[in-house]
């Protein structure tokens, strides 16, 4: 099933645009070869890489080492810096590190900066080479072990617990606050001269690549894409009068500013997701960089975690000892397609110019967001651990991996998808194709998180399998091959030209409240009719029973120097389980005593408890069947807490409704189940059952936002609602799931 990426930004006319160079790059050059323990870094051929891609010459500059850090920053920090310290102290323009140290002998001055890794470091070490205190600012996904090292070279690290952008600011302000001076690689609002100073220290790895390849030129020099202020000097450099160089910039998918704003024609920021490519995980290019970038960009590629990760296993074996922010240039000109080569006028006799922007680091190994198999994503989404589930006073954030994960996998399809997190730690993620316009929409829906097994025992993140036409782990049926079928039928909506747009929600807290799919809906995000991709056995349910979670507080009253561990009157989970025991009668006797009879109470869980805590809550999920209401239900169980605490005077209790969902009933004769029937048969080569009953609140909840909902989805096994121990899905049924989708989609929003 082949599902498209996004596609090169490919600009004709940068070839006809040429810079002017900066006055200060002689400057900049001679202090970076007067600085301690300067030496050119290398360009190393990688023959291979040149056979493998059928190209003349691959090069790569590999800055792993340079001036005793691993990245190329030092460059654009220390004469940033050296400008910045120079002037602010009134010292000649051609002071040496003597005269600065003494300058800064007797002053309390630091260095400001915002970092996501190296050029914090670099401006750190110059505050040591210059005598000087360093307080630099860190986004919250900075990794411990980059902020180790800034702290290694003496550094006062801030976390501001921010992104990347808002990161920037705090070290602005900072630094106002503190008459510190800022040294920041981007331009942003009147902040623009010293960023033009750092791109001028970048040109001196360019000048050695000139040098280094003698009386070879680069057809095309690839360069990886932050703020954008190396690949403001690298066009600036190769875009000079009389030359021919293609310059090609190479952003991660979930963080591809400049890719997005030469697409739009203006600068935009974005919203980003968590990259290996740490350095690179920028949202707004740099003011000073764009007008150059926008004119002299050839061509701009996207590139995934896990491409990242691979050219880095090929750096490796061709002895380039780099990180993923190094091996990005590498995995750009490795996923051109022939037509991008062609465009590039790249062939066999083309000179190709990697820039390795740092050296070896630590990483987690990325999941593969190419993945557009159903069996091996489902597989994917079921491995990303997002068990539903309490501790303490509040539910533990269990959705944030897996939306990282969807977020990623839509971007590198180019499609538009929205984080949505108005509860922290429990994000939502849309997607959506837009129509041509004209046409009716729809809604595929499912759920992030997924419920604890009926063993209440986790099998953990990593351990599912897909074995012969299953998929077996928690969450396989419910909801991750239903996820994994929205998914790419999302993505084969992005070539089928409907005039009508197909949204994906993929919710948080698909449990009891439904808050993930009502803060979607709350964000305007709304359709004409939606599909539920629940595991129906490819069964389409119409109708739904309502749906009531209760929470019932067990309270008790601790006297004196009472020890509730010896004390069984007063431990609330004691005490609960009398209710418990009560619970577990009423429904027998509703029963008839018949085991297994489906009674309405689907889930008990135990929600908060602690060593010597004063309550206990358990969570009661319940389906109305027939004639049973929400009220009435409640009036039952509050029923029976009444008579346990008539039995036992130490037992006290508050019975809250969290949420109540009435039943959801589409007519058969409703056109969106003419429609969705019709579509099915066609996929399957057979009409599908037309199930009446499914404890599933996102239909009532859809339908309550004037949404028609039906629930369709593919043929698995929860733990819980079978024998069987272990969940599963089947694989061919969940390819059918996304072809019926996908016909849906085609009739209902052409």
């Amino acid at each position: 099933m082949a599902v498209p990426r996004r596609a090169m930004y490919f600009n004709p006319e940068a070839q006809k645009w040429h810079s002017s160079p900066s006055a200060e790059l002689d400057d900049a050059y001679q202090f970076h070869k007067s600085m301690p323990g300067y030496v050119p870094t290398d360009l190393i051929p990688l023959d291979d890489a040149a056979k493998q891609l059928g190209l003349g010459k691959v090069y790569v500059k590999h800055e792993g080492d340079r001036l005793g850090l691993p990245s190329f920053k030092i460059l654009g920090a220390s004469w940033g810096t050296y400008r910045a310290v120079t002037k602010a102290y009134g010292l000649p323009s051609n002071a040496d590190i003597a005269t600065i140290r003494a300058a800064t002998a007797t002053s309390s001055t630091a260095l400001f900066a915002a970092t996501d890794g190296n050029h914090g470091r670099a401006v750190a070490r110059l505050g040591n080479m210059f005598g000087m205190p360093a307080k630099i600012f860190v986004p919250s996904n900075m990794d411990a072990h980059m902020i180790a090292e800034i702290r290694n070279e003496g550094a006062e690290v801030i976390n501001t617990g921010k992104s990347y952008d808002d990161t920037i600011l705090e070290a602005a302000r900072g630094s106002n606050s503190e008459m510190g001076i800022l040294v920041q690689d981007c331009g942003f609002g009147d902040y623009q001269e010293l960023p033009g100073r750092i791109v001028d220290g970048y040109s001196t790895c360019l000048r050695e690549i000139d040098t280094q390849l003698g009386d070879q030129t680069a057809d095309l020099v690839v360069v990886p894409v932050g703020v954008g202020s190396l690949a403001q000097a690298v066009v600036a450099h190769y875009r000079r009068k009389g030359s021919h160089t293609t310059v090609l910039a190479v952003e991660p998918d979930t963080a591809a500013c400049l890719w997005k704003s030469l697409q739009k024609g203006e600068s935009v920021s974005i919203r980003t997701t968590p990259t290996i490519m740490n350095g690179l995980d920028c949202g707004t290019v740099s003011t000073t960089s764009w007008p150059i970038l926008k004119a002299g960009t050839g061509a701009s590629v996207t590139i995934s975690d896990q491409e990242a990760h691979e050219a880095l296993v090929d750096f490796d074996k061709w002895a380039v000892r780099s990180g993923p922010c190094g091996a990005a240039a590498f995995a750009g000109l490795r996923r051109l397609t022939d037509g991008d080569k062609e465009a590039l006028h790249l062939d066999k006799n083309s000179v190709v110019v990697l820039l390795s922007t740092e050296g070896v680091r630590p990483y987690k190994i990325p999941r593969d967001v190419r993945l557009a198999d159903a069996g091996l994503l489902t597989e994917q989404l079921t491995n990303i651990m997002s068990i539903s589930s309490r501790s303490g006073k509040h539910e533990r954030p269990v959705e944030t991996s897996i939306a990282e994960y969807v977020m990623s996998w839509l971007e590198h399809r180019d499609i538009e998808c929205h984080w949505l997190e108005t509860v922290t730690g429990r994000p939502s993620v849309v997607g959506v194709v837009r129509g041509t316009g004209g046409g009716k929409s729809l809604m595929l829906t499912g759920n992030l998180d997924v419920k604890l097994g009926s063993h209440g025992q986790l099998v953990g993140p990593d351990k599912a399998k897909l074995h012969g036409s299953k998929v077996y782990g928690d969450g396989a049926a419910n909801m991750k091959g239903g996820l994994a079928a929205n998914m790419l039928a999302l993505a084969q909506a992005k070539t089928a030209n409907l005039r009508g747009d197909v949204v994906l929600v993929a919710a948080a807290g698909g449990h009891g409240a439904n808050a993930g799919l009502e803060q979607v809906l709350a964000a305007n995000w709304r359709a004409d009719g939606a599909i539920v991709t629940k595991a129906t056995d490819e069964d389409l349910v119409i109708k739904s029973n309502g749906t009531l979670s209760l929470e019932v507080e067990v309270v008790v009253e601790v006297q004196g120097d009472s020890d509730s561990s010896e004390d069984l009157e007063t431990d609330p989970v004691t005490q609960a389980a009398y209710f418990l025991v009560e619970l577990d009668r009423y429904r027998r006797k509703k029963n008839g005593y018949k085991p297994g009879l489906r009674d309405g109470l689907q889930r008990v869980q135990v929600l908060e408890h602690a060593d010597a805590s004063s309550s206990c809550i358990i969570a009661l999920e319940w389906e109305t069947i027939g004639e049973e209401t929400a009220e009435l239900v409640r009036k039952a169980v509050q029923a029976i807490l009444d008579s346990v605490s008539r039995k036992r005077p130490s037992f006290r209790f508050l019975l809250r409704v969290t949420s109540a969902r009435g039943p959801v009933d589409t007519p058969a004769a409703h056109p969106f189940v003419s429609l969705a029937l019709e579509s099915i048969k066609h996929t399957l080569g057979r009409s599908p059952a037309v199930r009446n009953d499914i404890d599933w609140a996102d239909c009532a909840v859809l339908a309550e936002a004037g949404i028609t909902p039906l629930a369709w989805g593919p043929i698995g096994v929860e733990t819980g609602l079978s024998q069987e121990t272990e969940e599963w899905v089947n694989i061919e049924s969940v390819e059918r799931v996304v072809d019926g989708l996908s016909a849906i989609a085609r009739a209902f929003c052409a």
